[in-house]
């Protein structure tokens, strides 16, 4: 029903898994205790992993309890985790300065090869794109008249219009002449 409208249900095979899991167990009703035993599995899993497997169980027993009010939703604190987002990392302008004289100067690389790259981290920085975004660029995704580029198929599944400096459209002018 939810595939039909236009969900996109990238944890549908977690759900057939608890299924499974409580056909073992011979269990006709979905309870906290349940729920919880099914999400620590398997034992070996990050502590982050067996909460997120409660949280897309949680969205299943709010759907079930319409029909079966016998069904317990799990609540949301029974297993807490809270996410240890990575430090990021910030390059110095000698360190860029660095990176980029590298990729022009890689050894044993076409000179095509070593533009690209210079331009691949060059781009990187300049705008926050993400790589795969890079990757997929393509020529008519770049307006160097009004310096934007347009990423289709972001991170969510949007479209993100990205900004160029100057400098940048210039750079971008000259690889593009070359290609």
């Amino acid at each position: 029903m939810r595939r039909g409208l236009g969900y996109k249900l990238a944890h549908a095979g977690l759900l057939q898994d608890f299924a499974c899991f409580m056909e073992q167990q011979n269990a006709s009703t979905i309870t906290a205790d349940w729920a919880v035993k099914w999400a620590q599995k398997p034992v070996s899993a990050q502590p982050v992993t067996w909460s997120n497997r409660l949280t897309v169980l949680r969205g299943f027993a709010q759907f079930r309890a319409a029909t079966d009010p016998r069904t317990e939703i799990p609540a949301p604190n029974l297993l807490p985790h809270k996410p240890k987002r990575a430090t990021p990392f910030l390059f110095a302008g000698s360190e860029i300065q660095r990176l980029l004289q590298g990729a022009l100067a890689l050894p044993g690389a076409t000179p095509l090869k070593r533009r690209t790259y210079y331009c691949l981290f060059g781009l990187l920085f300049v705008s926050g794109m993400r790589i795969s975004e890079v990757i997929g660029l393509k020529i008519c995704n770049a307006d160097l008249n009004n310096g934007v580029l347009t990423v289709k198929g972001a991170k969510t599944g949007k479209i993100r219009l990205i900004p160029l400096h100057e400098s940048t459209r210039e750079d971008v002018s000259v690889v593009v002449e070359i290609s």
